[in-house]
């Protein structure tokens, strides 16, 4: 799988999740700042995440997950070793 295409995965998941067509999610979209989500919001999304992908969020990548972008270049790292 290509970076775009876990991408539009992930965007299309944070949208959803976040459901406020206010808010513009880039790759430079803080997680926590810019999109302003509460741990609840953040579960479900790398949950969903989890299961789209079919892998295994650690600890210590999550912590690596600061904006979108962080979180496209884990899962695609992700997909690599799936592959």
């Amino acid at each position: 799988m290509t970076r775009d295409q876990v991408k539009d995965i992930v965007f299309r998941t944070f949208t959803d999740v976040i459901a406020d067509d206010e808010i513009e999610i880039t790759e430079d979209s803080g997680i926590m700042d810019d999109l302003d989500m509460d741990s609840i919001e953040m579960q479900e999304v790398f949950s969903d995440l989890e299961e789209e992908f079919e892998v295994e969020i650690l600890d210590s990548m999550l912590k690596r997950m600061i904006t979108i972008g962080d979180v496209i270049d884990v899962m695609t790292e992700l997909q690599g070793k799936a592959d």
